[in-house]
Parts: structure tokens; sequence; C-alpha cells
């Protein structure tokens, strides 16, 4: 999706809301998450008083009406499995791929770590400018 939308002026000024195939509930996120990263993550829900209190410990730049807000919003999760919406077919006209199906989640290296494993390439100075590995085009900085 991300390369579709960086070569493709069809999906500019759209929100896509990119979701599995599949709902799933916070817990089962947070352990695809730990099996991605490769160590133990735990959710654990607490309740709303308790998360405010936290949050705004924690985050004292919010202010208590912006967690309030969040909090809210946040409580239609609760005990409900994430929506699945059919923007990756949609957008890529085939069902979403292996990669974004929860138990085949690897680890992989970062850019960085990509970028240190392999010799530095002598630069071209009449190359063009690029931009994380593609050229700069149609005017994106």
């Amino acid at each position: 999706m991300a390369v579709r939308a960086l070569l493709d002026d069809d999906l500019l000024g759209q929100a896509l809301s990119m979701t599995r195939p599949e709902g799933l509930a916070m817990a089962e996120q947070v352990e695809i998450l730990g099996r991605a990263l490769e160590r133990p993550l735990r959710f654990e829900e607490i309740g709303p008083e308790a998360a405010k209190q936290a949050m705004l410990s924690v985050h004292a730049w919010m202010k208590e009406a912006a967690v309030d807000s969040l909090l809210s919003y946040r409580a239609h999760s609760v005990g409900h499995s994430a929506p699945v919406t059919q923007e990756v077919p949609r957008v890529l006209g085939r069902p979403a791929g292996p990669s974004c199906s929860g138990p085949r989640i690897t680890r992989t290296r970062s850019g960085a770590e990509e970028a240190r494993a392999r010799p530095a390439e002598p630069r071209n100075p009449a190359s063009k400018p690029q931009l994380n590995g593609f050229r700069r085009s149609r005017g994106v900085a």
C-alpha cells in the first residue's frame, strides 16, 4: 500500500484505513506485536480513571479534555475486535497478502540496519537527489 501511495497520484487526498482481513481484540494485537518484536508483551486493561491519571502523569503536555476525549473514543473498543475495512483489496485489487496476516509476521532489518550491512556506494554528483530510495518527482520534497 505504501509503495502504491508513493508512486501513484490516484490516492492523493484519501485517508486510507488499512486493516487486517479479520478483526482482532487489543490483546491479540499486542500478542502479534510481541512476536514480531521477539519479546514478551502483555495487555492489561485498566479502568478509565487509572488510565486518565497515567496519561496525565506521563504526558504532562496533554490537556485533561484531550485525555477525556481519547478515553471516550477508546471506550467503544472495549470487548470488541478492531473494525475491518476493505481498503487493502480495493486499492491493491487483491486480498491482503501474507505480510498483513498475523502469524506470519517476522522481524526484518530496519532501513538503517540494511544501510549499515551493505558497503557504501560512491555517490555520483550528477545523479538526481533521492528520497528514501525513490527519485523525487511531482514536487515531492
